[in-house]
């Protein structure tokens, strides 16, 4: 079994509210909902007027602001209950979102596959280190900019007596796999 991130770098895991992660993800979900809604009910032909947005195209806010609540809670809860960040946590996450989205469908087959899907896909993610870069991709001029301009050496923007990226890399890497035998 591999380690996880917050293992190999030595921090400990710090507790997360699932409420509070769920309320904030609710809140974050019924605002895309909301301007999802908002650009349907402006690309329809209707006698509602701007209150379509509510009365013709408005499941989608509650939808996605139950899809969104329900994964960062799940999200916040599993990780609490290992009590470390893995992308399990995103996995069931997903699972909870496609089965939300399943319902609000009335289908139990499309909730099946939701579930499936997204956990395949939100896992994956996560264990990719949640960066469509991969987790050790080269670092931002944001995160070089951060470290200050004369702490910077080397091409690679990492402070001086620190690891650059490819050297982190290639430490994870050693550690991960089993070392070579040499041939005789």
């Amino acid at each position: 079994m591999s380690m996880t991130e917050s293992q190999m770098t030595g921090e400990p895991y710090t507790s997360r509210s699932a409420v509070e992660a769920g309320a904030t993800g609710a809140a974050i979900g019924g605002a895309g909902g909301l301007l999802l809604s908002s650009v349907k009910n402006s690309l329809q032909t209707h006698k509602h007027g701007a209150l379509g947005v509510f009365t013709r195209t408005g499941h989608h806010i509650a939808t996605l602001a139950a899809v969104a609540g329900a994964f960062a809670y799940t999200d916040a809860f599993v990780a609490n209950q290992q009590e470390e960040d893995t992308y399990l946590n995103a996995a069931a996450g997903g699972c909870v979102a496609g089965i939300i989205l399943g319902a609000s469908r009335r289908s139990l087959p499309f909730a099946a596959g939701s579930c499936l899907g997204l956990s395949a896909l939100l896992g994956s993610f996560n264990a990719a280190g949640s960066s469509l870069r991969g987790r050790w991709a080269h670092a931002s001029p944001l995160d070089a900019a951060a470290l200050g301009g004369s702490e910077q050496h080397g091409d690679h923007g990492a402070a001086a007596g620190s690891f650059g990226w490819r050297e982190e890399r290639e430490r994870r890497r050693a550690h991960f796999f089993k070392p070579k035998e040499e041939a005789q």
